[in-house]
């Protein structure tokens, strides 16, 4: 996953060459979760560790003055 936080850290400077995404400065990344019942379900660790780096990469841009560029879409049935 430090490959992929360091990507997604990046996603607004493509001059840094982490990513064929871009975003413009001050935009954000969105991740929309399909199915992401099946992941909890299935793969709860990797569900875990994916919201962790997302606020991770987040909390490190704003740790250094950038704002924030990734944001999660999804909708899980907590009764599941």
């Amino acid at each position: 996953m430090n490959a992929w936080i360091d990507s997604m850290t990046s996603v607004d400077c493509p001059e840094d060459g982490m990513t064929s995404v871009h975003v413009c400065k001050g935009g954000f990344m969105i991740l929309v979760l399909k199915n992401v019942n099946d992941m909890i379900g299935s793969c709860p660790l990797a569900y875990e560790a994916l919201v962790d780096d997302v606020a991770f990469v987040n909390y490190s841009r704003m740790k250094v003055g950038e704002p924030p560029v990734l944001a999660l879409s999804y909708h899980a049935n907590p009764n599941r």
